[in-house]
């Protein structure tokens, strides 16, 4: 499902900014495509910093930072659709993980005005990919996948975006759903670049981790960066700053160059716009990559 986004002038006083630059590294060859892995701390958490706090937060955030491809995780469909405003420049796809617009969404946010869906679905993380809401691997929470194939309208390069979360309570579920996920991009088609994100629930050098850079030949962005900004800081922070585990990554295979990467600290008045970092790389697509046809 492809939602458009709705123009709304949002004045906010900004006393406290931190941790961001939306300037993009210079390129002497494609201009680098910006990949960003958002969890966006579902709306329907009972804590003391619900959404209505947050969303303005969030918007400001991408309209500093100025993502291409942002993928998603935990946003309900009130969230996505609260996130179209202000956001006038992005559409996104993406489907309930329970069905329909139930439940939450692994959405992928992209810039209309450079890029353009060819392909896309989704499928759930069980024994029964094509049936929505199933689960298998003893996960007590429905997870799933939402993949896109992109055409860049300023060179006619194509790349997948890739996003998913996986199970935070079952070691076994990430397991298969690493290797379901890895069986499915090799369906893709060849030679063209691959950027998976995420929010994997599961640190850099884990079993899920290993699965996919190893069977499935990928890459992680942020580690291969030639600069990297937060490098040390984890991802999940939980409203409280500082942040342990890098439990969301962005991987990537094909023939790409990862200039930049940031895990970034934004924040406004104090408020974050989730209990995650978001992880932010400046990706070049190379000459073959650009040449696939």
């Amino acid at each position: 499902m492809i939602k458009r986004g709705i123009f709304l002038t949002v004045v906010l006083g900004i006393t406290a900014v931190t941790g961001c630059t939306n300037e993009k590294p210079a390129s002497t060859g494609a201009n680098p495509v910006r990949v960003m892995t958002f969890n966006l701390r579902t709306a329907a958490a009972k804590d003391t910093h619900p959404w209505e706090k947050r969303w303005a937060v969030a918007k400001a955030l991408v309209n500093k930072e100025k993502p291409d491809i942002i993928g998603t995780q935990e946003g309900l469909h009130n969230q996505l659709t609260d996130l179209e405003v202000g956001l006038p420049d992005y559409k996104w796809i993406g489907a309930g993980r329970d069905g329909g617009n139930q439940g939450e969404f692994m959405a992928i946010f992209y810039n209309k005005t450079r890029f353009k869906p060819l392909k896309q679905n989704h499928f759930w993380l069980s024994d029964t990919p094509d049936v929505p809401g199933s689960k298998s691997w003893g996960n007590n929470y429905v997870r799933m996948v939402t993949w896109v194939l992109f055409e860049d309208l300023t060179n006619q390069s194509k790349f997948y975006a890739v996003n998913t979360h996986l199970d935070h309570q079952s070691e076994t579920a990430r397991q298969r759903s690493a290797e379901l996920i890895v069986k499915t991009m090799e369906t893709f088609e060849p030679n063209v670049p691959v950027f998976l994100t995420g929010d994997f629930n599961a640190p850099v050098g884990s079993a899920p981790y290993k699965y996919f850079t190893v069977n499935g030949k990928m890459k992680d962005a942020v580690l291969e960066a030639s600069e990297r900004v937060n490098h040390a800081t984890g991802t999940f922070h939980n409203y409280k700053g500082g942040g342990t585990d890098t439990i969301d990554w962005i991987l990537y295979r094909g023939d790409v160059s990862v200039k930049r990467s940031e895990k970034v600290t934004f924040q406004l008045n104090g408020e974050y716009p989730s209990d995650h970092y978001p992880v932010m790389t400046d990706i070049v697509l190379n000459k073959t990559a650009v040449n696939v046809k």
